[in-house]
C-alpha cells in the first residue's frame, strides 16, 4: 500500500510546485567522502601537539626567518569604574590576539581536510602551545574568566586567543576643567623578554612601525550615567593602536597603547556635587540667625553640614 502511495505523493508535490513529477520524488544523497586528517580538536592535540616535533618552549617566526608578529584588540564592553581619588579605571571587555605559527598548519577541507578551524579552550594553549608573553604595562590588577577564554587555530596556522577580563589600570588623572575634565584610558601591552628582533607588536591589521596604525579597541554604543565616550555612536567606536618603540639598556621593544577618550557629564556632576554643596552651606549659614545663647545648636548647625560633605 506504501508503494502505491508514493507515485500520488509525487503527483500532488508536482501540481503545488510545478515540478515535473519524475523530480519531485526525492532521491538519496550522495554519500560524503572520507576526509583525512585529524576529526576532533583532542586529535588535532594528539598529532600536532603532543608530538615530538613541537616544542613550545620555541617561539614561531616567519618564514624569512624575521620576528613574530603578533596583533592584539581590546573588544571593550564596559567602562565600570573611575576611582578619582587613586586614579584607577576600571573595564570590561575581551583581549583578542593573532600570530601565525606555521608549525600548526593543517589541511582544510579544501584539502581534504575534516575541518577549517580548530576551537580549543584557553588550557589547552597554556599547557600545549606557545603563546606570546604579553602583559600589560599599567596593569593595576586583573580578573580573568578562564570559562570565557578560547583559541582558534585556522587551517593556515594562524592562531586567535581570545580572554575576557576585568581590568584595573592605573591612569593620570587631571581636573583642573572639572566639571569639564576629560580622560584617557588607556591599555599598554608590551613583552616581558622578546625585543623587536625576535616579537613585533601592533593592533589589528596594523603595520609593525612606531606610531598610529590599525584598530586597537572596538566597542558597542555604550552609556555611562556619569561619563560620555569620545567618539561613541548608536554603532559603537573604534580607535587606532598607537605603538612606542622603548629603548632599555640599549635594547628596544615594542608598546602597544589601546586607548579611548572619555569626558565627565557636567551635568551630572552639578547635580550630585555642586548643588548638595550649595545647600549645606546655607544650612551652616541658618546658625547666625539662632540665639547667640544655644551654642550647642549653632554649633551643630555649622558643622553637621561640613562633616556629611566630607564623607
Amino acid at each position: 500500500a506504501m508503494l502505491r502511495l508514493l507515485p500520488a505523493a509525487a503527483v500532488l508535490a508536482s501540481w503545488a510546485t510545478g515540478v515535473d513529477a519524475d523530480e519531485a520524488l526525492c532521491t538519496l544523497p550522495a554519500a560524503p567522502l572520507a576526509c583525512v586528517g585529524p576529526k576532533t580538536s583532542h586529535e588535532y592535540i594528539d598529532q600536532f601537539l603532543r608530538a615530538s616535533a613541537y616544542d613550545k618552549t620555541l617561539r614561531p617566526s616567519c618564514e624569512d626567518g624575521g620576528p613574530t608578529l603578533i596583533e592584539a584588540q581590546f573588544g571593550l564592553e564596559r567602562l565600570d569604574m573611575v576611582d578619582q581619588k587613586l586614579g584607577l579605571i576600571t573595564l570590561s571587555g575581551r583581549l583578542n590576539t593573532w600570530w601565525n605559527d606555521p608549525r600548526l598548519r593543517f589541511n582544510g577541507t579544501s584539502m581534504g581536510g575534516c575541518f577549517d578551524e580548530v576551537h580549543l579552550k584557553g588550557d589547552d594553549l597554556v599547557q600545549w602551545m606557545w603563546a606570546p608573553d604579553l602583559y600589560i604595562t599599567n596593569l593595576f590588577s586583573k580578573s580573568v574568566d578562564s570559562l570565557a577564554s578560547s583559541v582558534t587555530i585556522s587551517a593556515d596556522g594562524v592562531v586567535s586567543r581570545t580572554e575576557r577580563m576585568i581590568l584595573k589600570l592605573t591612569s593620570k588623572l587631571t581636573f583642573g576643567k572639572l566639571p569639564f575634565d576629560k580622560h584617557t584610558a588607556k591599555i599598554g601591552l608590551g613583552s616581558y623578554s622578546q625585543d623587536i628582533s625576535r616579537l613585533r607588536l601592533t593592533s589589528k591589521g596594523g603595520e609593525f612601525r612606531a606610531g598610529n596604525s590599525g584598530v586597537g579597541i572596538v566597542a558597542p554604543a555604550m552609556t555611562n550615567y556619569m561619563w560620555t565616550i569620545m567618539g561613541d555612536s548608536t554603532e559603537g567606536f573604534s580607535t587606532p593602536g598607537f605603538v612606542v618603540v622603548l629603548d632599555f639598556l640599549s635594547t628596544k621593544y615594542d608598546e602597544l597603547h589601546l586607548s579611548f577618550e572619555f569626558e565627565r557629564k557636567p551635568k551630572f556632576h552639578n547635580e550630585q556635587v555642586i548643588m548638595p554643596s550649595i545647600l549645606f552651606i546655607i544650612v551652616s549659614c541658618i546658625q547666625f540667625w539662632v540665639d547667640p545663647a544655644i551654642a550647642p545648636a549653632r554649633a551643630t548647625l555649622a558643622v553637621i553640614p561640613i562633616l556629611i560633605m566630607l564623607t
